[in-house]
C-alpha cells in the first residue's frame, strides 16, 4: 500500500488513479496526518504530492518534514520534490517559468526510478519554484533545458524527487515511474 500525502493539490486523485491503474492500493491522507497514524497504516512507501504552495511555507506543508525522517521509501512530486530538497539542506527558488508545459527530460544517470524508460522523454511540468541547489547526499538523475534538477535521489536512502508530473497523461511513460517506485518499495 502506498500512502499519498496530500499537499492541498486539486489533482492528487490522479496519483491514486495512476497507482490503481497499475494494480497498487493507495490511500490519500492530509499532510497534517499524525506520525503514529502513518505507522499504524504501515505503508510500503509514501508519495508527497504536488501542491499550490512553496516548500518554504512551513505552515502549509504540514508534517512533511517529520515524514521525511521516517524510514519509508519516498517519492516527491513537484512541491514534494522541493520539500525534500529544503528538508535535507538544498535550496529552492522561484524560477519565473510558472506555466505548465511539455518539457523534454534528459536522464543523466541510470537509476531504478527510470528503469526500462527512454533516456529522453516528454513530461508535463511547471517550474514556478524549482530546486536550484541539491542537498548533500543527493545526486541529480535528470535535467531539462530549463531546469538542472528535474529528478534527484538520496545516495543511501530510497528517497526520490521529480519536478515534473508523472501522474498525468502528458508525461510519456509516467506510469512507469510509479511502477519503478513500487518496485523500490518491494525491495525494502
Amino acid at each position: 500500500m502506498i500512502l499519498i500525502i496530500d499537499n492541498k493539490e486539486q489533482y492528487v486523485h490522479r496519483i491514486k488513479t495512476t497507482l490503481r491503474d497499475i494494480d497498487v492500493r493507495a490511500e490519500i491522507v492530509a499532510n497534517t496526518i499524525d506520525i503514529d497514524e502513518i505507522l499504524k497504516k504501515s505503508p510500503d512507501g509514501i508519495i508527497l504530492s504536488r501542491g499550490p504552495n512553496s516548500a518554504w511555507e512551513e505552515k502549509e506543508i504540514g508534517n512533511c518534514g517529520k515524514i521525511l525522517n521516517m524510514d519509508f521509501p519516498i517519492l516527491g512530486i513537484c512541491l514534494g520534490h522541493q520539500i525534500i530538497a529544503c528538508h535535507f539542506g538544498g535550496k529552492v527558488k522561484i524560477s519565473g517559468t510558472a506555466e505548465y508545459r511539455n518539457t523534454e527530460i534528459f536522464v543523466d544517470k541510470d537509476d531504478e526510478i527510470f528503469r526500462s524508460m527512454n533516456k529522453r522523454f516528454t513530461a508535463w511540468a511547471s517550474h514556478r519554484d524549482e530546486v536550484c541547489e541539491i542537498p548533500q547526499n543527493f545526486e541529480i538523475l535528470a535535467h531539462s533545458e530549463i531546469c538542472k534538477c528535474e529528478a534527484m535521489k538520496h545516495k543511501t536512502r530510497p528517497i526520490y524527487g521529480v519536478q515534473f508530473h508523472p501522474e498525468v497523461v502528458h508525461t510519456e511513460e509516467g506510469y512507469k515511474i510509479f511502477e519503478n517506485f513500487v518496485n523500490v518499495c518491494k525491495k525494502i
